[in-house]
């Protein structure tokens, strides 16, 4: 083999690092996705537990009057902005006669 095809020494380095920050993130990524996991679950548990009913339907029917007013609304800003599309052109075509 030629030295040509031998990596330099700063990619050397670099690949060596990145192997040792992959084999020390590995373990630290599951360590919070299981300490996040029990924290949402002991959440959970304690919404169900200490919120009364009612609320919770209170909750979920506001979220779906918002979810509803973003929908109804999602449709203005596209027609606006074809109209200010669609207006343009005119408007130059009646400058340029």
């Amino acid at each position: 083999m030629s030295d040509d095809n031998l990596l330099p020494k700063w990619a050397v380095d670099l690949t060596v690092q990145i192997a040792e920050l992959n084999a020390k993130l590995s373990p630290h990524i599951d360590w919070v996705e299981r300490n996040v996991k029990d924290h949402e679950i002991r959440l959970r548990s304690l919404e169900r537990d200490h919120v009364p009913r009612d609320d919770y339907e209170k909750l979920a029917a506001k979220v779906d009057e918002i979810d509803a007013e973003n929908d109804a609304n999602a449709w203005l800003p596209k027609i606006v902005w074809a109209v200010i599309g669609a207006a343009i052109p005119i408007l130059i075509t009646f400058i340029l006669k």
